[in-house]
């Protein structure tokens, strides 16, 4: 193994831990703007691990055509094209001549109490002595802009839907507009469009291309599905 190789397969072990932290941050209870930078950072680490991924195949004769077959993944796989693409625009937002553009947008939740109430997180309510289904329902929420999060009272279990960061459709750099590809998750089709859910796959992509290639000494990835 080249001197060259071994570099490389320190780096993928540094930026699969990278991949991992960020994608643990997003699985957090974070707010709006924690929520663009680790799904920034998260972009910018996938797309070079997998870059290190084909490069260490391409240099040893007996893994280039494995090789080939992820690098043709990346290029033609609508998520991880999606994603190449999404950290392409969110790192060169130049290049398109234009206002800097968002690829996610922070979705605060919802709360409510059966269907008694439900609000946004961002919205204000205050509910007093209401009698809801025989029982009297005391409860508060507060959007607070400082902390990012809403603040809420209440003396019964209130409908607390968490914090969401959705995907965003991406230009690429001729132009063309992609829009957020279909997930399929445990057989089904995935309609939100959620950060953790797209680098659940990439996870699970870089896990499996690991084992193609037969790399020893970078880490893999034990359990990705926990993000």
């Amino acid at each position: 193994m080249s001197n060259a190789t071994k570099n490389n397969l320190k780096r993928l072990g540094i930026e699969i831990q990278a991949i991992k932290d960020c994608a643990s941050d997003l699985s957090g209870e974070i707010n709006e703007v924690d929520s663009h930078i680790a799904w920034g950072q998260f972009l910018s680490h996938f797309k070079l691990a997998s870059a290190l991924i084909v490069r260490i195949g391409m240099a040893d004769c007996q893994t280039r055509g494995k090789a080939h077959r992820l690098k043709n993944q990346l290029d033609f796989d609508p998520v991880l094209k999606y994603l190449i693409a999404s950290r392409n625009q969110n790192e060169h937002p130049e290049d398109l001549d234009r206002e800097v553009p968002f690829v996610a947008e922070y979705d605060p939740g919802t709360i409510g109490y059966g269907s008694f109430f439900k609000i946004g997180a961002k919205s204000n309510i205050d509910v007093r002595n209401c009698s809801v289904d025989g029982r009297i329902v005391n409860a508060s929420s507060t959007w607070d802009e400082e902390s990012g999060q809403a603040i809420t009272t209440s003396n019964v279990d209130l409908d607390i839907e968490r914090p969401l960061f959705r995907l965003l459709p991406v230009t690429t750099l001729q132009g063309n507009v992609i829009e957020v590809p279909e997930l399929s998750v445990e057989g089904e089709i995935d309609t939100g469009s959620t950060c953790i859910k797209f680098a659940d796959h990439a996870l699970r992509w870089i896990m499996d291309s690991q084992i193609l290639l037969g790399i020893s000494g970078s880490p893999h990835i034990s359990n990705p599905s926990r993000y």
